[in-house]
């Protein structure tokens, strides 16, 4: 039972952030490709060339929450994908 209490589950927020760090520092890279590139392919091509270890799942909860600065979350056209 201990290591259930010590491993967060999926969904929990200390379980997404554990990775995001390491999506962050894409951040620039992230922003720009999301005004025409789908988060699917964001994701495969930081995993790919920069050998991002976070999975596709936790960078598209990423996306959804971070803020863009002063306006909102990361989301562009191809976010949700």
């Amino acid at each position: 039972m201990a290591d259930q209490e010590l491993v967060p589950g999926p969904g929990q927020p200390a379980a997404e952030q554990l990775t995001w760090p390491e999506i962050e520092e894409h951040r620039d890279y992230i922003k720009q490709l999301l005004e025409t590139t789908t988060g699917t392919t964001i994701h495969q091509c930081l995993r790919d060339e920069q050998k991002l270890k976070a999975s596709l799942a936790s960078f598209r909860r990423w996306v959804q929450r971070e803020p863009a600065g002063r306006g909102g979350p990361l989301e562009g056209h191809g976010a949700a994908g």
